[in-house]
């Protein structure tokens, strides 16, 4: 949606699932504490005799340096004034996985620095950081994780008819448990747990602070190759707690559930097919005639023919879990193609198209005629080249144009991005 990226390494590729503090320049907010905090969770869960001996084998260090050109950072029309500008993205980052018998323990810290040369305004200081404990006892399985993110919310985003232009720091918590049973040779029953909480700095996008509990349990027959066929329940529950002032303050809390039919299928030893099918229905707290009803459908097909080459598609009618603007919500029809080539061990080279239909509902300003109802069609493309020299250094190359059609001519943008990167992990 337009942020003013860093560029990670994939984001050339399509989303295929869906879920940095902004600092004046001079000033610094990591929040490293907060980061470090969920790798020392990791490791905490280890023997100290026994973390001592695994760090050496198991913990990666990493620094990279990137460097892009973005001819317009502002996401803006055609015809406005130029906003084009080169930034530079530096990264410290640890990661850790190592096996504890049955158990496995993931864990990892992405610092960065981004440094813009003109619009000082959007130079930021963020991290990323998440840990895992993946976890077994006998025929049961299951995750333990949490994840801390603060990032700069999308200039691409609009809300109450308005693209948004101010620097809004996005914090993003999550935590969840799973497990996993087997009840019998051929059933299992999958169980998860989750809290998602989104806070913005900004006070004018304070109404989208967002508190998401939710659950899902999945039944599923599994065949002796391994196929599943079952069928999913989910419920949800956003707390919107600073209401949305049109004049009389609106509460946009809503709650959301949906039952699917789920499909994981591998009909040969290349390729894999997931999918599902169902219903979603969301009401809000107020003003009803903001509800959802509706089918949604999701498939995902990955191809392997051989070792060097592997493609992906994506096709999906949805309606999104959380968005930066939590106010509303999207109803997106989407279509994503990728393509990895890996002509050497050293070299590998990736592709990505993607086009999305996209509706935005559930706002009260829309129904209350305080802003047109919008719709969109956002097309991307997307090259990248990555090169390994030494087996600890990685040399990227990456292009990417994004261009967003609006009916009401609020959020219209063309954007080409193009970064240079290298990368050295020991």
């Amino acid at each position: 949606m337009g942020r003013p990226p860093p560029i990670p390494p994939e984001a050339v590729q399509p989303e295929f699932r869906r879920l940095r503090s902004v600092a004046p320049r001079g000033q610094t907010g990591t929040g490293m504490p907060d980061c470090l905090g969920v790798c020392f969770l990791v490791l905490a869960l280890l023997p100290t005799g026994e973390a001592l001996a695994l760090l050496d084998e198991r913990l990666e260090l990493s620094a990279s340096q990137s460097a892009y050109r973005d001819d317009n950072v502002l996401r803006q029309p055609g015809g406005s004034p130029p906003s084009a500008d080169t930034y530079r993205v530096t990264t410290l980052g640890l990661a850790l996985d190592t096996p504890v018998g049955d158990q496995r323990l993931r864990g990892a810290l992405a610092v960065n620095s981004v440094r813009y040369d003109s619009f000082g305004e959007f130079d930021l200081d963020g991290h990323d950081g998440q840990g895992v404990w993946e976890w077994r006892a006998g025929d049961l399985k299951g995750k333990l994780g949490a994840a801390h993110r603060r990032a700069l919310a999308s200039l691409g985003s609009v809300q109450d008819g308005v693209q948004s232009r101010i620097p809004n720091a996005l914090t993003t918590r999550r935590a969840y448990a799973s497990g996993e049973a087997m009840l019998g040779p051929s059933w299992a029953l999958s169980l998860e747990g989750s809290r998602l909480e989104q806070s913005n700095a900004a006070e004018e996008r304070r109404p989208n602070d967002l508190a998401l509990d939710g659950g899902e349990a999945v039944l599923a027959y599994v065949s002796r190759a391994g196929n599943r066929l079952g069928l999913r329940g989910r419920a949800a529950r956003g707390e919107l707690p600073n209401p949305q002032l049109l004049g009389t303050a609106i509460d946009s809390s809503y709650r959301q559930r949906e039952l699917a039919a789920v499909l994981d299928w591998r009909p040969g030893g290349h390729t894999r097919l997931r999918a599902h099918a169902g219903r979603v229905q969301r009401t809000y707290e107020q003003l009803p005639a903001r509800d959802f009803s509706g089918g949604t459908w999701e498939l995902l097909l990955d191809w392997a023919p051989g070792g060097k080459l592997e493609f992906g598609v994506v096709a999906q009618r949805a309606i999104s879990d959380t968005e930066e603007i939590n106010v509303s919500f999207v109803l997106a029809e989407r279509v994503a193609l990728q393509a990895k080539y890996r002509p050497s061990a050293l070299t590998e080279l990736s592709a990505v198209l993607e086009t999305a239909d996209r509706r935005y509902l559930g706002d009260a300003a829309q129904l209350l005629g305080a802003a047109p109802a919008r719709s969109e069609r956002l097309g991307a493309a997307g090259l990248q080249a990555g090169y390994r020299p030494l087996p600890q250094v990685t040399l990227s190359l990456a292009l990417r144009r994004e261009k967003r059609s609006d009916a009401v001519g609020i959020g219209a943008y063309e954007v080409d991005v193009a970064g240079v990167g290298a990368r050295i992990g020991f």
